[in-house]
């Protein structure tokens, strides 16, 4: 601020003497604007070297020892205005980022409140939150803690995932912290410490982000290399043919490459915020940039391709019973267990609309079943004690026995449905470019048959310990000719999104966890969200090289301008103003890309 501030004093100053005649005095001041430009521009550029991303910095500085030099004093200090500008921009850039860290840090709670055992409520500290606690959250509050939901609850969770529209959650639905209570107060059971849920790890996500904001220069820099020699040669031929070393001079001002200094990571940081206003964090320039060249996707398959737990499919009666009767006995007995195939049973007896009956004399052998009565019958619900009979065809997937009385008389199938989204993600990321999906599972190949007759898997790998994926992994990347992503959840898959391209973790659950291993988080367990980012990506990208072709063009055609003796430096330097604004102006088209608009299928599959 300091540097842009005197520069542009010196400037505007320096104009005000050499319009009352007092060209001595502007001249001085508009050396000493140079000069202000030039000390932090060494400084600049040997940080560069040291980071081993020197570029564009470079024939920055050379153009201010150049006007010096020859005495171009009005360029010279333009310049450094220019070179402030630009500093002042990645300022903004940055204190953006702060204060979209500081709006998820503002909506952290402070205190909970504790439901004791009779009925009462106790207001404690966010610290003293334990895992199993009963806590209330007040309507128009923000969820504290990862956890379980006791009552049913209307939940605003546009902070977390960008969906906009509140979000009904039924009883035993796992609730992320974080999101705002919408409708009346709920009752939840803390299943994670504050400090390590959810809402935690974005924050340590977005800050982890702010730390690479340096990779953000790559691909400015690749484009550095290419351009500056062609600067420094046409400079050369320039004063060899005309002798003029102010044309020389005033190439390499027009040529001064801020389009590469600021364009390009504008272009970057626009791509990365409009990610994450849309529930998708992306730890550093260079992962969207790598995001942007993939050609090979590895897929996990539970909690990727599926939901990641068991859902009811079928329900096969005995002669004689209903589906609703057996779903009926079955939750309003499963409503008293903790088991992932209950909870599924319970919540499928909830979408009917079932009433659940009150259950007593209740025991259950983890891993066997649960029995109880209900309706002064005894209803035994678990695995199938004896053969499958013969009305029940045999599938793949879970069966759950159902009996009365020790008589069997329905059985409910489960299973770990493929998600609704992921044939048409598939279908979306071959069109963007990704030319073979390879299957990466813990499961059996059994149990991964459905995945493989409904989506287009080019090979498939099973049975993979977290080490054998890794290997997979690594196999992948020798033989891909452009960058490979591994989808997982962030948590089994942790080494192989380590040592991938760009790995992308699946789900807040999985958010802590992955911001160590992961370069990018989906918030929201969304294959949808992945297309989103991708088609960010390639926008982000395509934006980018587009603003620092627009800029190493129009600059071209200074540099021939000023070639022919048509400008002076003076004038180069505010030829450059007017590309650089162009340039940046491209850039941030990218923020309106998706502006008011969800990422869903009809929205994405447009573009």
């Amino acid at each position: 601020m300091l540097l842009f501030i005197g520069t542009s004093l010196a400037l505007i100053v320096g104009w005000v003497l050499s319009l009352a005649g007092a060209s001595s005095a502007s001249d001085l001041l508009w050396a000493l604007g140079g000069v202000a430009g030039l000390i932090p521009s060494i400084r600049w550029l040997v940080v560069s070297i040291r980071e081993k991303q020197f570029g564009s910095d470079f024939l920055a500085l050379l153009t201010i020892v150049a006007t010096l030099a020859d005495a171009e004093y009005l360029a010279s200090a333009v310049i450094a205005l220019m070179l402030a500008t630009g500093r002042l921009l990645e300022l903004w850039a940055t204190s953006r980022a702060d204060r979209e860290l500081n709006e998820l840090l503002s909506r952290v709670p402070r205190i909970a409140h504790r439901l004791n055992e009779d009925g009462s409520l106790s207001e404690i500290q966010i610290t003293e939150i334990s895992i199993g606690m009963q806590i209330v959250v007040k309507s128009g509050e923000i969820t504290p803690a990862d956890g379980i939901l006791s009552t049913r609850a209307t939940l605003d969770q546009s902070a977390l995932t960008g969906e906009p529209l509140p979000v009904e959650c039924e009883s035993s639905a796992a609730i992320m912290s974080g999101v705002l209570n919408a409708g009346q107060n709920l009752t939840m059971v803390v299943g994670e410490i504050p400090s390590k849920s959810t809402y935690a790890g974005i924050i340590e996500l977005v800050k982890s982000a702010q730390k690479n904001y340096s990779e953000n220069i790559r691909l400015a820099n690749r484009y550095a290399l290419f351009f500056i020699p062609l600067v420094l040669g046409a400079a050369a031929a320039t004063y060899f043919i005309t002798g003029e070393i102010a044309r020389s001079v005033a190439i390499l001002v027009v040529a001064t490459p801020c389009p590469l200094i600021l364009a390009v990571p504008i272009a970057i940081v626009a791509g990365m915020s409009t990610a994450a206003k849309h529930g998708v964090i992306v730890r550093s320039g260079a992962a969207l940039e790598k995001l942007a060249t993939a050609t090979t996707l590895l897929i996990d398959k539970t909690g990727t391709l599926t939901a990641g737990g068991p859902e009811v499919i079928h329900i096969f009666c005995k002669a004689g019973y209903s589906k609703e009767s057996i779903l009926q006995s079955a939750a309003s007995l499963d409503q008293h267990s903790p088991h992932i195939v209950a909870k599924a049973i319970v919540a499928a007896a909830e979408k009917a609309s079932i009433k659940l009956l009150p259950a007593s004399e209740i025991h259950e052998d983890h891993g066997s079943g649960i029995t109880g009565v209900v309706s002064n019958q005894v209803v035994y619900v678990g695995k199938i004690r004896g053969p499958l009979p013969d009305w029940v065809p045999t599938q793949t997937g879970l069966y759950v026995g159902v009996e009365i009385d020790n008589e069997l008389i329905g059985v409910i199938h489960c299973a770990d449905p493929i998600r609704p989204d992921a044939k048409w993600a598939l279908a979306e990321f071959m069109g963007e470019g990704i030319t073979r999906v390879v299957l990466v599972t813990g499961d059996t190949a059994e149990g991964s048959q459905e995945i493989l007759r409904e989506l287009p898997i080019s090979a498939p790998h099973f049975g993979l310990a977290p080490q054998e994926k890794l290997n997979v992994v690594l196999e992948e990347m020798k033989r891909s000719k452009g960058s490979v992503i591994l989808i997982g959840d962030g948590i089994n898959d942790s080494p192989a999104l380590a040592a991938v391209d760009v790995g992308i973790a699946m789900g807040g659950s999985g958010a802590t966890a992955a911001s160590e291993a992961a370069d990018i988080v989906i918030v929201e367990s969304s294959l949808t969200r992945v297309v989103g980012v991708l088609k960010i990506a390639k926008l982000t990208v395509r934006r980018a090289i587009q603003a620092a072709i627009l800029g190493m063009s129009l600059s071209t055609l200074g540099m021939v301008i000023a070639a022919f003796g048509f400008i002076t430096a003076s004038e180069g330097a505010f030829l450059q103003e007017i590309i650089d604004l162009f340039s940046i102006l491209w850039s941030l088209t990218i923020l309106s890309a998706y502006r008011g608009k969800r990422f869903d299928q009809s929205t994405l599959s447009r573009r």
